[in-house]
């Protein structure tokens, strides 16, 4: 749990398939082997910072970045472009909840591809 005026790092996640059904409302769980990029969490008092770097996933393509909270309540808080090569990063703002855990997830469309992280703890 986060104390007021304190800020701290989580540790490194990483971003892994999901699409063959390994997300729950605990983000990945059991992944499959191979990653697709990681994060670097700045957790803040009210707002955190995510720092997301993403490799290996279909070129040029616009992703949705979402934050889903211990509630299992996702929230939309960016996008990333990939270059020619699958691979683009972006800085991220969400709300710190500091009653439980969160973790992301990025996804091209509703039907596509997606990737998430393991429940990351504060």
């Amino acid at each position: 749990m986060l104390v007021g005026g304190t800020a701290s790092a989580a540790a490194p996640g990483k971003f892994y398939s999901t699409t063959n059904g390994f997300f729950t409302c605990s983000g990945v769980v059991n992944p499959p082997p191979g990653t697709f990029g990681s994060v670097r969490v700045n957790l803040g008092v009210s707002t955190s910072t995510a720092i997301v770097h993403v490799r290996h996933i279909t070129p040029n393509t616009v992703w949705d970045v979402f934050f889903s909270n211990s509630h299992c309540t996702p929230g939309y808080i960016g996008s990333i472009t990939t270059d020619g090569r699958g691979s683009g990063s972006g800085s991220f703002t969400f709300p710190t909840d500091t009653s439980g855990n969160f973790w992301l997830d990025i996804d091209s469309n509703l039907s596509g591809p997606h990737y998430g992280t393991p429940e990351i703890t504060f």
